[in-house]
């Protein structure tokens, strides 16, 4: 039979507890250094400094959206490999932060699918922090993401929608940031006011 291209969830667990991407040492300050973690709560996860960008990066910052599912499916560990870039002044005030390439994708308006296939490939994606404290749905509610990738963002992980970051929550940056159409921000905003966790409240997830 032929083996599976996907890395096994022990594989994986095995991988996270490994990486410097997920590595849970907040009195650490060398890591302190070129990390960035979320103040909200402690589900947020860090990402650590990588000095030149990955392929799947590359592939993400030119919108080769097929060509990046292509790349995924292949080497879907590439999707947990964070990379340096630099950000604009609406969510950190200077210099760089470290992104996956989830945080990423969602700054070019990814496809629903692209977003579904890097959140397979590592579901902790969802939970991490770049500048400013943004998660990959703050970035996708400032950077004009379709209404179907804030939703997917949603369902990975129903409490993101109340964290609290550099310039609000994901329906507050939506509402000041959006980069689309007016038809497209309405949507998106009615998708983020919407959500069961926006209406019952975070406790309840």
């Amino acid at each position: 039979a032929e083996r599976s291209k996907h890395p096994s969830k022990v594989a994986i667990v095995t991988y996270l507890m490994m990486n410097p991407l997920f590595n849970e040492t907040p009195d650490d300050p060398v890591s302190q250094s070129n990390v960035s973690t979320s103040k909200n709560d402690n589900y947020s996860s860090r990402v650590s400094s990588r000095n030149s960008k990955s392929e799947l990066f590359m592939l993400i910052e030119a919108k080769e959206w097929f060509q990046v599912l292509h790349k995924i499916d292949k080497n879907p560990e590439d999707a947990l490999v964070g990379c340096s870039v630099g950000e604009s002044s609406r969510n950190a005030s200077s210099g760089s932060r470290s992104l996956l390439p989830l945080h990423r994708a969602c700054q070019f308006r990814p496809l629903v699918d692209v977003v579904r296939a890097l959140i397979q490939a590592a579901p902790q994606a969802v939970r991490c922090v770049g500048g400013g404290d943004w998660l990959p749905i703050h970035y996708a509610c400032a950077y004009g993401a379709p209404k179907g990738v804030i939703a997917l963002l949603i369902e990975a992980f129903p409490s993101s929608i109340h964290v609290q970051a550099k310039g609000g929550t994901p329906l507050q940056i939506a509402e000041c940031y959006y980069e689309g159409s007016q038809n497209e921000k309405t949507a998106v905003i009615d998708v983020l006011q919407h959500s069961p966790t926006t209406i019952i409240g975070p406790n309840h997830y």
